[in-house]
Parts: C-alpha cells; sequence; structure tokens
C-alpha cells in the first residue's frame, strides 16, 4: 500500500478541528458510518476498482467499500491530515490495496478526469462552501458508467438540539445555531446539482430516525463534529463555559430514555453515462 505526503493548502478552521477530534471521532460516529454503509450497500452491484472518497475522514465509506466489492485502488481525499492518519492505520490490513491518501480540499483534489469507477462523499458535502462545484468537480472525476454517491445530513436533522440552544439564556452565538439549518442536504438541491454535473440520478432518498441517547455521548458526537464552528469565533475559556451551558441543558431536555432527537440523512446516487454505456 502506498501513501502519498500530505499536499498543502487545505482549509484549517475545519481542518484544526478534525485534527484534534481524530483520536474519538471513530467512538462517538457510530451511526455516520452505519449511513456510509448503508450508501455503500445502495451502489448497483458491479466492478469498482478505482475509489475516489472525497471528505474520506478515518475511512467508514473506503471500508465499507472493500468489505462488498473488490476495490484495487482507493484515493482519499480529506482537510485533515489526522484523520487520513486513522485511515492509513486500517488500511494496513489491507496491503494489496494501492492507497494515495492526500490532505487537500475538494476544490484542489488534483485528480485526473474520468478515471473513478465510484466516486464517494460521505459526510463531507454539507461541508463544502460551494457544493454545486464539489458535486461537479466529482462528477468530472467518475468515469463513464461509474457512480458518484453522497450521504449528508438532510432536512431536520438535530432539529431538537437547536431548540435546545435557541432556548438558552445569555443567548448563545448564532453562527453555532446557524450550522445546523446551513448543513442541511435537502434532495431537491442534490438531484439539480447532480444533474448539472451532466450525471443521471439513480436514487435519492431521505432517512429520518428517531433516537435516543445518553446526553453526554449526544455532546460527545457534537463536539467532534462541530468544535471547529465555535473555536473560530470564541476563546478557548469562552468555549467551554458555553459547552458547559449546553451540555447541562440537553440535560434538562433528556427524559428517562435519554436525550430524544432526529437523526437525518439524505442519500444520492447518479451515474455518468457515456458512448457505449447502458442504462442501469
Amino acid at each position: 500500500m502506498d501513501r502519498a505526503e500530505p499536499r498543502a493548502g487545505a482549509p484549517r478552521g475545519i481542518a484544526d478541528g478534525y485534527d484534534h477530534n481524530a483520536d474519538r471521532y471513530d467512538d462517538v460516529t457510530r451511526y455516520n458510518r452505519d449511513a456510509a454503509t448503508r450508501l455503500v450497500g445502495a451502489l448497483p452491484t458491479k466492478p469498482y476498482r478505482s475509489l475516489l472518497d472525497v471528505g474520506c475522514g478515518t475511512g467508514f465509506a473506503t471500508l465499507a467499500m472493500i468489505e462488498r466489492f473488490a476495490i484495487d485502488t482507493v484515493t482519499g481525499i480529506d482537510v485533515s491530515a489526522q484523520m487520513l492518519a486513522r485511515m492509513h492505520e486500517k488500511l494496513v490490513a489491507h496491503p494489496a490495496i494501492v492507497a494515495d491518501l492526500r490532505v487537500a480540499d475538494v476544490a484542489d483534489m488534483h485528480v485526473e478526469d474520468g478515471v473513478f469507477e465510484c466516486v464517494l462523499a460521505s459526510m463531507a458535502l454539507h461541508w463544502f462552501a460551494d457544493r454545486a462545484g464539489a458535486v461537479a468537480a466529482m462528477g468530472r472525476a467518475v468515469a463513464p458508467g461509474g457512480i458518484v454517491a453522497l450521504v449528508a445530513p438532510g432536512p431536520g436533522h438535530d432539529a431538537e438540539y437547536t431548540d435546545v440552544l435557541r432556548s438558552l439564556r445569555p443567548a448563545i452565538p448564532a453562527p453555532v445555531i446557524d450550522i445546523f439549518t446551513t448543513a442541511q442536504v435537502h434532495p431537491g438541491d442534490t438531484e439539480e446539482q447532480l444533474l448539472a454535473a451532466g450525471l443521471t440520478p439513480i436514487d435519492i432518498w431521505v432517512e429520518t430516525r428517531h433516537r435516543h441517547v445518553a446526553p453526554d455521548r449526544y455532546m460527545a458526537r457534537i463536539t467532534a463534529v462541530g468544535s471547529h464552528v465555535w473555536s473560530q469565533i470564541l476563546s478557548p475559556d469562552e468555549a467551554t463555559s458555553m459547552l458547559a451551558r449546553i451540555t447541562e441543558a440537553v440535560g434538562a431536555a433528556a427524559g428517562p430514555s435519554g436525550f430524544a432527537y432526529t437523526f437525518t440523512k439524505t442519500y444520492a446516487v447518479a451515474r455518468r453515462d457515456g458512448e457505449g454505456v447502458p442504462p442501469a
């Protein structure tokens, strides 16, 4: 297995947050791993020898692909070097796979056009500033007949938590609340972006689950995936004080079965058509 040297130029805000939380990320994001597995399970059954995993993190989607398909090569793109390091550790168990892991942003991937049989973005699209541009970049990378597949937070995700945040006084900084709206990926928008990228949507759906979890476990996920939001606007002491208030409020809102919240995911699977490629 090969591993490229990290490439510079990744946005530092998100990168720093995920670097800081890389060691505990897998432990507190089990449901994200489940979402990646369901996305891979929805792919059409066909050979996928070459994989591009955009925003690959610690490798949830890549490992699911390896389990289901005979993958030969993996290119993993992520802004966090520490998340890529965890993915590299996992891929040691698959020495036959040639892996190229790069610290890069989706807008600066430096990958060849039209060469990957599958392009995935699992729990990454919502962090891209230009989602349409990101989908277009992924569309350029996929080969004719290949598949682009996405999963990201859907409409109403974590709505109960945002209600808790809005109830707090003194008020929580607006960006800490607003991110839960701006990070939602809507199926209609995603379909338009796939079509604009020259892809043919095969399946787009929203999965909604109503979960109950211990308040401390819920907050562990929130801090692991979102600490970069407040670290850019608050000092460490201010962030600690704010999180203490939020944690107390989430605990107060919990019932006997834990904190109840809506867990929503938008999924999309699309195909790159081309000359000589039969319809699915």
